[in-house]
């Protein structure tokens, strides 16, 4: 029995070996053709790499909403749907954003395209995609165009759950 298996033994020894120098041969062949200079280090050239920043890395943003109950010149105090009173800071930056109101009708109509298109788009005869619906349209405003009463998003890069007031880098006024 161990004469049988000896040869056995052999063959796999032979043919592990002639696998591992035809791949080494592979590995020297795809150098030599594919490396700058036909694989000769040699001719290689140093290439001087300086880092530049494309973009930074995004803030994270947070956003909380209620009803305004105060606005001064410098803050906003509304109250959340948890009933808590909460201050936005107002600084030079923050942006006042009114939502405008649009046509239920015009609105019922570009959800009904877009379903359309989006259950079967090939026989929609369109390769344009449809804006996604209800985006409402939106107009930049003033501090002083929120009032009391009015429904807001506030937009912040601190988390707010357990801030009772923070710095406001945007106030979104909700359509009625």
């Amino acid at each position: 029995m161990d004469q049988n298996q000896q040869p056995s033994t052999s063959k796999t020894r032979i043919v592990t070996i002639g696998t591992l120098i035809a791949v080494v041969l592979l590995g020297v062949l795809i150098i030599r053709n594919y490396a700058p200079g036909g694989g000769n280090v040699s001719n290689l050239k140093p290439v001087a790499v300086q880092a530049t920043s494309v973009m930074s890395a995004p803030q994270a943003a947070y956003s909380i909403s209620g009803i305004v109950k105060k606005v001064s010149p410098k803050q906003v105090f509304f109250e959340t749907n948890s009933l808590d009173i909460r201050t936005a800071n107002i600084t030079n930056t923050t942006k006042v954003i009114r939502m405008l109101p649009r046509d239920p009708q015009e609105v019922q109509k570009e959800n009904e395209e877009f379903m359309k298109f989006m259950q079967n788009p090939a026989t929609s005869g369109s390769t344009v995609i449809p804006p996604t619906p209800n985006t409402a349209p939106e107009k930049e405003v003033v501090l002083s165009d929120i009032k009391v009463g009015d429904r807001i998003v506030v937009a912040t890069t601190v988390d707010t759950e357990n801030l009772k007031e923070f710095a406001a880098v945007e106030i979104r006024i909700l359509a009625e």
